[in-house]
């Protein structure tokens, strides 16, 4: 018999809480790294500090996953915040005494790729390991609504804060977070013990990552609520990233309203994550939601690239915010629940692996597109795309056995 543990239990409760406040001390870590960059090796320099980090972990999320399901995801997360705090205070004592080299950020970001490859997809097999499934949904959204308020919050405080005392403080701050998030993480390793599942069969690193891969891509609802997370990730980060801030000039509407926009998206998903964490237990028809969800949100893609009236524009954003906050909270729980868990970290970082390739790639096209056609042509192109994942969520949801609304 294994210990079942709700949503409501301080140790879930205390782990989000320390997730957020990882996060937060994340803003911290880019803001000192970037400081240094720019005062001391140059923007080449922080270029190949972020391209450093982001190679190792794009390549090795796969096996990541594999490690994931060897081992559990619990200790594996405790593991990389404990091992981040270490890299994090070193680099704060060496700021006292001197700058750090180029070679040791380097060596320091690349580090810190190798970890997020494990960290990532261990992140979001958690949940699964120590809830009952119908609290997912609302542990999803309680989880994503307090990451990104600690990343609007940590963004502002560590600028005051590294200003005001050094770079040093803001490695320090970053190490902490990390100590603290690997703690709470901790205090669910008896939970996670008790409901572990078989594990992944020790064929080899390859061929249990490629059984990962084969099982996401033939089994139907895996295979459809994956393409449609990437998808709804593809028409949304393009439009918002790079047509926003174009549109906000070509409109004549200035600087300030690229920050007011940015910051009403930020709030809605926000309160959209927020929503799912009230209502996501009495939820029946996950599927049947998601399918609707994406037409209002499509419709306000469109709305924010023909409109001339800013008032317009910002409530079109802070709807695209909220609708985007509920479909990523519902998403994740789906994918969790469509999965055998001794396949759950292979599934995450497949999924955390095609997002982390199709941004890039979505900045790229819908940049082109925008340097061709304006940036009214993003929003549209942006809308026909979450029109039809609407329909593609609809048409999957009625083929599966039972939707997808099994939450149970």
């Amino acid at each position: 018999m294994h210990e079942e543990i709700r949503i409501h239990d301080k140790r879930i409760l205390v782990r989000i809480c320390a997730s957020g406040i990882s996060v937060l001390g994340s803003q911290f870590f880019v803001i000192a790294i970037a400081v240094i960059a720019v005062q001391n090796v140059g923007p080449v320099g922080f270029s190949l500090i972020l391209i450093t980090r982001a190679i190792p972990r794009i390549a090795l999320l796969i096996f990541g996953g594999v490690v994931v399901d060897r081992f559990g995801p619990v200790r594996l997360v405790a593991a990389a915040e404990f091992l981040s705090a270490a890299i994090s205070l070193s680099l704060g004592l060496l700021s006292l005494i001197t700058v750090p080299k180029l070679s040791l950020l380097l060596l320091a970001s690349c580090c810190f790729g190798v970890i997020r490859a494990v960290a990532d997809p261990a992140e979001g097999a958690i949940a699964p390991y120590v809830l009952a499934n119908e609290d997912l949904p609302r542990y999803q959204g309680l989880l994503l609504g307090v990451q990104r308020s600690a990343t609007v919050v940590g963004a502002a405080a560590g600028g005051v804060v590294i200003a005001a005392g050094g770079v040093a403080v803001g490695f320090f701050v970053d190490a902490l977070t990390f100590a603290v998030s690997g703690g709470a993480v901790l205090g669910l390793r008896h939970v996670a013990a008790s409901k572990k599942g078989k594990g992944a069969d020790r064929a080899g690193l390859w061929k249990e990552a490629r059984a990962g891969l084969q099982l996401v891509w033939s089994n139907r609802l895996l295979r459809s609520l994956t393409l449609l997370a990437l998808g709804m990730e593809f028409s949304l980060q393009g439009p918002i990233m790079v047509g926003m801030p174009v549109l906000c000039m070509d409109r004549g509407w200035g600087t300030r309203a690229i920050g007011a926009l940015l910051s009403c998206y930020s709030v809605g998903s926000i309160m959209g994550s927020f929503a799912i964490a009230s209502v996501g237990k009495r939820l029946t028809k996950v599927g049947v939601a998601v399918s609707i969800i994406l037409l209002p949100a499509g419709s306000c893609l469109a709305v924010m690239g023909l409109t001339f009236a800013l008032p317009m524009a910002i409530a079109s954003m802070a709807l695209i915010g909220i609708l985007s906050g509920v479909v990523n909270s519902l998403l994740v729980p789906l994918l969790q629940t469509s999965c055998d868990r001794a396949y759950i970290g292979r599934l995450m970082s497949v999924a955390t692996l095609g997002v982390s390739g199709l941004t890039p790639l979505s900045l790229a096209i819908f940049g082109i597109l925008i340097e061709v056609n304006g940036p009214t042509s993003a929003f549209v192109c942006g809308a026909c795309g979450l029109g039809c994942l609407a329909l593609f969520a609809f048409s999957a949801n009625r083929q599966a056995s039972g939707g997808w609304n099994g939450l149970k």
